[in-house]
């Protein structure tokens, strides 16, 4: 099976229909479609695109996802929470367990305010 990165799905099944309906995804769900990528037993694609290939797309019930403002949570990938500090300027120091990288930005927080 294909590596998947850090915020990626996998859609498994490489055809015409499914390409088609992933790139149709990715556009539906706010993704740049060059985004998606072709591997040997299917298509990688960024997770909100995945979710919205596979019909997992969010009810009125249902919180959105993290958006780049928000701060980082236990839910947040480590690639994710690194480069969130990086855009945010929080310094994340030796930091590389998740609780250790949200440790340091619940400090950096406190101290803004």
């Amino acid at each position: 099976m294909t590596n998947i990165p850090d915020g990626y799905g996998f859609v498994a099944g490489r055809s015409r229909e499914h390409a088609k309906a992933i790139l149709a995804a990715a556009e539906a769900a706010g993704v740049d479609k060059a985004l998606v990528q072709t591997v040997a037993d299917g298509y990688l694609a960024p997770e909100a695109a995945v979710r919205q290939y596979e019909g997992k797309t969010l009810g009125a019930d249902e919180e959105p996802e993290k958006g780049p403002s928000e701060v980082p949570d236990e839910s947040w990938k480590n690639a994710d929470i690194k480069t969130w500090a990086e855009d945010h300027g929080v310094d994340l120091g030796d930091a590389t367990k998740k609780a250790d990288m949200l440790a340091a930005i619940s400090s950096a927080d406190t101290k803004e305010e």
